[in-house]
């Protein structure tokens, strides 16, 4: 990952600052409420795997 850097001089805190931003993400995506739209269709598509048509 590019902004730590890589070899001898490689950032010795990238672990951690990749850990605290899942974690900062994590704790603020438990704050939010997801709805679906009303009467929305979900199309999938099928393939080597299942995703939404759009």
């Amino acid at each position: 990952f590019i902004p730590f850097s890589g070899g001898p001089r490689k950032c010795i805190g990238d672990q951690f600052a990749l850990l605290q931003a899942i974690v900062a993400l994590a704790v603020l995506l438990q704050h939010m409420d997801f709805k679906l739209v009303p009467n929305q269709e979900i199309g999938m598509t099928t393939g080597a795997t299942i995703h939404t048509t759009n």
